[in-house]
């Protein structure tokens, strides 16, 4: 795990100083919310359609290996067909990251880490 942190952390060195600004200000609040609320599973799951994570994590090179050192896994998911409620019209497959369940461990070391 300490080689995915390296490398992380040389993926953004090439950010501009805005990128590493809005991005850290996401994990860390994506971070604080699921430390303070360990057993609340909305928090445990990002979207890769969620706007702020589109524009301010997987937008970023190194966003998701950073996400990988923190402690999620990226997993598809189904998704029902109801365009009413803003999901996936005729239903289909989305993209998700979701915190492993020893996830917490990589967790506490990012919240460690954004200081």
């Amino acid at each position: 795990m300490t080689d995915l942190w390296e490398k992380c952390t040389r993926l953004m060195l090439l950010w501009t100083e805005d990128e590493l600004d809005s991005f850290l200000s996401i994990i860390q609040k994506v971070s604080n919310n699921i430390v303070s609320h360990p057993e609340e599973a909305k928090y445990q799951k990002l979207k890769y359609s969620n706007r702020l994570v589109s524009e301010k994590i997987n937008a970023r090179v190194g966003g998701g290996d950073f996400m990988l050192a923190m402690g999620f896994d990226v997993l598809e998911e189904e998704v029902a067909s109801n365009s009413s409620s803003g999901t996936i019209a005729g239903g289909g497959w989305e993209k998700v990251y979701v915190l492993r369940a020893d996830g917490l461990g990589g967790l506490a070391g990012s919240v460690q880490w954004l200081g």
